[in-house]
């Protein structure tokens, strides 16, 4: 189930819940906008809102990781290794 989705001239293009988990990735290991849309060959519009829209996609990001690996010390929007031990 797509976030959002966008519209244009050549088609739609959706916001995945699994391209927010990504943009906040990067974002988090210091990737910069501009960066990240060339680094996931993404749509600006789609990266400034997840950016945007942050702490609400990312509080529903995290409460599903938690169900799929059933581990309520899951604390970010994307796989984080070190707590799957």
């Amino acid at each position: 189930i797509p976030i959002k989705i966008f519209g244009s001239k050549r088609g739609t293009v959706p916001l995945t819940y699994r391209l927010a988990s990504q943009i906040y990735e990067a974002a988090d290991a210091g990737f910069r906008q501009h960066e990240i849309i060339e680094l996931l060959d993404t749509k600006k519009e789609l990266v400034r809102y997840a950016v945007k829209h942050r702490k609400e996609v990312e509080r529903d990001i995290i409460n599903q990781l938690r169900v799929l690996y059933n581990n309520s010390r899951v604390r970010r929007p994307y796989r984080d290794l070190s707590l799957l031990r």
